[in-house]
């Protein structure tokens, strides 16, 4: 839960500067230590990719879909933040894909690159040791103005891209 939005929203000026100018925009944060299980849910990007959202109002991709990109999903979903249609995930599996798309009624796909293609907001909501192969297949297709959000926890940024 996000208890004031201030710093989100100081932030949304220079956001959307960027986005005009077909910037590339990567947004890390360590958002506190992890002890717990209410830590987890507490600091976790999840809350400020929701915000970032319901003010921008963008489309929303998620180059993954397990445990961390399942849970974004479903918590962007049931607290009305993005509309279903406004949200693409991408994965191998065709059941966690099926699963997701009657689950939650978003669209759905097993291509990286096209599912990049659609997006304004794009979650890598992969493991760390996926991130170079699935930022290799989507690279070159992202929009100028994508805003990419990773979880990052002791990963050198030139591991990714």
């Amino acid at each position: 839960v996000i208890l004031d939005d201030t710093k989100i929203v100081k932030s949304l000026e220079t956001i959307k500067y960027l986005l005009d100018n077909n910037c590339h925009i990567l947004m890390m944060s360590h958002l506190g230590k992890i002890k717990t299980e209410d830590d987890l849910k507490g600091n976790s990007l999840k809350n400020v990719c929701e915000r970032l959202s319901e003010l921008l109002n963008k489309k929303i991709v998620f180059i993954g879909s397990g445990n961390m990109g399942g849970a974004m999903i479903g918590g962007i979903v049931s607290s009305l933040l993005a509309k279903p249609e406004d949200i693409i995930a991408s994965d191998p599996s065709e059941k966690a894909r099926e699963s997701l798309k009657e689950k939650y009624g978003i669209q759905v796909t097993s291509d990286n690159a096209k599912a990049a293609s659609m997006a304004d907001i794009l979650f890598l909501a992969v493991k760390p040791h996926i991130y170079p192969a699935a930022a290799a297949q989507i690279k070159d297709h992202l929009k100028p103005s994508a805003v990419i959000v990773l979880q990052v926890r002791l990963l050198h940024i030139w591991q990714i891209f």
